[in-house]
């Protein structure tokens, strides 16, 4: 990973735990590609990779007053996102053989610190925001991200026209986007617009 000074990345988490969303930026675009390309040596997914460096910046944003201690801040990224990759690939319930070949590489005194297996905070997050939803545009968005139902799918089932579904979906997108920004901050925006994979792709 390319590195700063280490007083300077230090300076950089106590302002991030200060709420100083610029220092939380200059990190995020320092770090988010080798995140990912660590990400895609443990997943070999892109999808993946990218879920994985979501995960290790929400965290780092919205647990951002326990940064002042954290003497390594490279090495606690790279925690992060070791972490964050086993976890998904055990919420993936992947194959013995599977397992076995990606755990690996990883020691054993790891293997015992991996966090339990958890919804990302990704989803979370957006789950929260689409349960505020009016009815009609939760349901819309849900046939169209969850099920990936069509404009003219959802028309059918729903009994409505496919750009009434357009509409819906569009107008649920914005409130997502602006939920998430009003209640935690331009960081969490920053972090899934970056890779908004399925859920907020128009």
């Amino acid at each position: 990973m390319p590195q700063l000074d280490t007083y300077k990345e230090k300076e950089l988490f106590r302002r991030i735990a200060d709420g100083d969303e610029l220092a939380f930026a200059d990190i995020f675009h320092r770090y988010k590609s080798p995140l990912f390309d660590y990400g895609m040596k443990i997943t070999k997914s892109q999808v993946a990779a990218e879920e994985l460096v979501q995960e290790c910046f929400l965290k780092l944003w919205l647990s951002r007053q326990n940064l002042p201690s954290i003497e390594n801040p490279v090495g606690y990224l790279h925690m992060m996102a070791r972490n964050a990759g086993v976890d998904y690939l055990r919420r993936l319930s992947l194959d013995a053989a599977m397992q076995q070949k990606v755990w690996a590489g990883i020691s054993a005194t790891e293997n015992a610190t991996l966090q339990k297996v958890q919804v990302s905070e990704t989803q979370k997050l957006i789950n929260e925001a689409v349960a505020q939803l009016p009815a009609q545009q939760r349901e819309v968005f849900m046939l169209s991200r969850y099920e990936g139902l069509s404009y003219e799918q959802i028309g059918l089932q729903m009994g409505i026209a496919g750009n009434t579904v357009k509409n819906h979906l569009v107008k649920a997108l914005k409130f997502i986007r602006e939920y998430l920004g009003n209640k935690y901050g331009g960081p969490v925006i920053l972090i899934i617009m970056s890779f908004p994979g399925p859920f907020l792709i128009k």
